[in-house]
């Protein structure tokens, strides 16, 4: 009988230029109106940037190609995010109600600034920076942070439409609410999420493999 090798073959990140590609070229060409606007259709295409940016930020920082090694060791990552920012926070001020006319502008820029964040914490091994983001409970939170990124959309909106409406309070204590109270009731609800819908199917395709008949 042939042992049949279990092994996985991981695809590596940067066989998926193509995509990246496409996000980024999205990205850029929505907020210049070189394509049609997409807003009246209830759609953001425009996201496809966003998660090119942030395979794009996966191959710089961790993919050991030798190739990258000269863009991984920039010192500009972490300063550029922060400036992104804080252009996008001047801005907000600056522009108040107008700036969700332009929200895709700010999640270009937002999207960039994360890019540029999680490549330069990537490469950096020692600094106060990876301290702070090595605590435990930030650690803790990353281990189920798919199952946030997964339902904290409908749990802000539930909130926000069914909760914090109804006391009619200004639209600062309404965003104060948000995000302090707020979300440390979407990072519990997402841990038991996490429990009940994401962790029993994690080794699930391991398990079936090892109970394949060996031939």
């Amino acid at each position: 009988m042939n042992k049949t090798n279990n092994t996985k073959t991981i695809p590596r990140i940067r066989d998926y230029k193509t995509a990246v590609g496409e996000g980024i070229g999205y990205g850029i060409a929505i907020p210049l109106n070189m394509v049609p606007d997409m807003r009246f259709t209830g759609t953001c295409p425009h996201f496809l940037a966003l998660f090119g940016f942030g395979m794009l930020a996966a191959t710089l920082a961790h993919d050991p190609d030798p190739k990258w090694d000269k863009w991984r060791e920039k010192r500009f990552w972490i300063p550029s995010a922060f400036v992104l920012g804080l252009i996008i926070v001047v801005g907000m001020v600056v522009l108040k109600e107008r700036a969700f006319e332009n929200g895709y502008w700010f999640d270009f820029l937002a999207g960039l600034g994360s890019m540029f964040l999680l490549i330069g914490v990537g490469r950096a091994r020692q600094g106060l920076l990876h301290r702070l983001l090595s605590a435990r409970p930030l650690v803790w939170i990353g281990g189920f942070s798919y199952s946030i990124y997964l339902i904290h959309a409908p749990l802000l909106q539930f909130i926000w439409q069914y909760l914090l409406r109804s006391f009619h309070s200004n639209d600062g204590l309404t965003l104060f609410l948000l995000v302090v109270p707020g979300m440390a009731l979407i990072v519990g609800l997402s841990y038991f999420f996490y429990w009940g819908c994401e962790r029993p199917f994690l080794n699930t395709k391991r398990t079936l493999i090892e109970r394949k008949p060996q031939e």
